[in-house]
């Protein structure tokens, strides 16, 4: 008798079921487990491996980021302590400012509008003659004005 016989009587007799399902069931079922058990491991490692590279990804980009904002703080720095001078100067400035206009107001006060005024005189000799017949004839007209409507 020849093997594939009895396989073929026995696989009658069982309704269509091998006998060596029977035989080798837990040798099977221990093997699927073992293959699940590989893919299972192979899907870890690959997952490991993915997040490894999401990580390293990560820290690049945060590294690329922080360097970039150790960049902007340091302009920023730069640029503030220019502000900062310039600020100081337009205060030097203003206070030039505030005072030569003092000044030009305490001069316009001692501005005397008769012609015989000895602070005029004095003015006039100090001045250049040209600026002087200028600021003469000014205040000529303006000692008039002045004259007239008082």
């Amino acid at each position: 008798m020849n093997i594939e016989l009895i396989t073929t009587v026995l696989t009658f007799f069982f309704g269509g079921t091998s006998i060596y399902q029977f035989l080798f069931y837990r040798n099977e079922k221990r093997k699927k487990e073992a293959e699940a058990a590989a893919l299972e491991i192979e899907n870890k490692s690959k997952l490991q491996e993915l997040q490894q590279n999401e990580s390293d990804y990560s820290f690049g980009q945060m590294k690329k980021v922080s360097e970039e904002l150790n960049r902007l703080q340091n302009d920023y720095i730069i640029l503030y302590q220019q502000v900062q001078t310039h600020l100081k100067t337009i205060a030097v400035l203003q206070e030039q400012i505030n005072s030569l206009s003092l000044e030009n107001s305490y001069l316009k006060g001692l501005r005397c509008y008769q012609t015989d005024c000895p602070i005029r005189k004095k003015k006039r000799d100090d001045n250049s003659s040209t600026t002087q017949s200028d600021m003469s004839d000014s205040n000529n007209v303006e000692h008039k004005s002045g004259a007239e409507t008082a």
